[in-house]
């Protein structure tokens, strides 16, 4: 909503920024998971055996990082003098209590106590997107003890977990230990950074066997539904479906709660198609999911989506294939920022290639000294606004940055419709 840049959505961003580092954050420096409107403190994970008030390690992975990638979006819209010291501040808390913990204890745990900092429940991946956070705080606020505490845990997590075990779990709130997809997606997220932070080549290579294991989790192939089911109705493609975790039985559209858009980075850096390809059908399994006028998946409003994919009879005999009656705002979130921090389409004008993310299709046209003519059609019953992304071999040997999509420029092609835009040497986008 941030990237909209619309003074109503950047006022309500900025509320809720105050409110939740005003109403959530311990005295430790970790954030409480959710609080009524009372102001009584939702806990999580609560035994009786153990009293203090425990929040998830994960959520606050998150909330460093994304406090960070909010500060960040908003400088790049030059919007920095709005940028309040409390969220620096709370940032920096954040911080200091994972860099804390990891000295005393040599992990992040996977449950811990913000009024104090304790670790509640030890061992699992649950801090698999710390180091990302770590990484960009440590880069904001020229803290190098941060940086250290950021690369040593991403060594440990990738010697005892991805080496040593061939899994990572603890991510999600409803599974205990077991081995998720949503922190090995979100482990790639902290390489990827370390990578883009250090551009030493060692968290490149690390980042590409963990982008194989995130495959792993992810359908690789149009699973044949019942031709009964919503589902087959539908004829959707679920190639690119995510299984969240071993408990749950059914995949779900996207990766919980990112656009996966370190894969793409993954793919510029190295060049490989294969992660092009896999982050491409995680975008486009997305869109099968999601509620549409003609394609309906959740009886919810236009726009809506839901994670059920369901390929098995979990849920009930006759279950397979067919979607429930609900929504999750985690699908839709992802949803909005695969459309937003991953380009509709890719040029490397060097090699005159390109490579399409979107639901429309592009051939290259012509190609000389002043650029490259595309030209795009839109065989879809949407309308579709498609980013264009266009680069040098050049341009690509530098690690791409957290608000790069601000300078991407969009190109209007109507349901049925085709146009052809000429694209520059240094990027514009002109429709002929």
């Amino acid at each position: 909503m941030l990237a909209l840049n619309d003074k109503k959505e950047r006022d309500r961003v900025f509320a809720e920024l105050d409110f939740v580092v005003n109403k959530l954050q311990g005295k430790s420096g970790y954030f409480y998971g959710g609080i009524k409107a009372s102001g009584e403190i939702i806990p999580e994970k609560m035994s009786p055996d153990f009293k203090p008030v425990q929040a998830m390690v994960r959520k606050n992975a998150d909330a460093l990082l994304w406090l960070m990638k909010h500060i960040k979006l908003i400088k790049a819209q030059g919007y920095g003098k709005s940028v309040k010291p409390e969220w620096e501040n709370a940032a920096k808390k954040l911080a200091a209590a994972f860099a804390r913990t990891w000295n005393k204890d040599g992990e992040f745990g996977q449950y811990i106590v913000p009024e104090t900092g304790e670790i509640a429940i030890y061992n699992s991946t649950a801090g698999a997107i710390v180091p990302a956070g770590l990484a960009m705080v440590s880069d904001y606020f020229h803290n190098k003890e941060w940086m250290k505490v950021a690369q040593d845990a991403a060594k440990f997590y990738y010697h005892r977990d991805v080496e040593k075990q061939g899994l990572t779990g603890g991510h999600c709130g409803d599974i205990s230990q077991d081995a998720d997809a949503e922190s090995t997606y979100g482990f790639l997220e902290s390489l990827m950074a370390l990578y883009y932070y250090t551009g030493q080549k060692e968290w490149l290579n690390r980042a590409e066997v963990q982008a194989a294991l995130g495959a792993t989790w992810t359908f690789s192939y149009d699973p044949i539904f019942p031709a009964n089911s919503e589902i087959g109705k539908l004829k959707s493609n679920m190639a690119g479906a995510i299984w969240a975790s071993i408990q749950n039985k059914h995949a779900a559209p996207g990766i919980c709660t990112a656009s996966g858009d370190y894969v793409f980075k993954l793919f510029r850096a190295t060049g490989n198609l294969l992660y092009a390809d896999l982050i491409r059908d995680i975008q486009h399994a997305h869109a099968e999911a999601v509620n549409m006028p003609g394609h309906l998946t959740t009886n919810n409003l236009i726009g809506s989506s839901m994670e059920r994919i369901q390929l098995s009879d979990a849920e009930g005999k006759g279950s397979i294939g067919n979607f429930i009656n609900t929504r999750n705002s985690w699908t839709e979130t992802n949803g909005m920022l695969m459309a937003l921090e991953i380009p509709g389409i890719y040029v490397n004008m060097d090699h005159k290639k390109l490579y399409v993310f979107d639901h429309v299709k592009a051939q290259i046209l012509l190609s000389d000294k002043s650029g490259i003519t595309l030209q795009l059609t839109n065989t879809t019953g949407y309308d579709a606004n498609v980013s264009v992304m266009a680069e040098t071999d050049k341009q690509a040997i530098k690690p791409l940055s957290y608000t790069a999509f601000l300078g991407w420029p969009k190109v209007k092609v109507n349901a049925g419709q085709t146009v052809r835009v000429k694209v520059s040497s240094v990027g514009g986008v002109t429709i002929l």
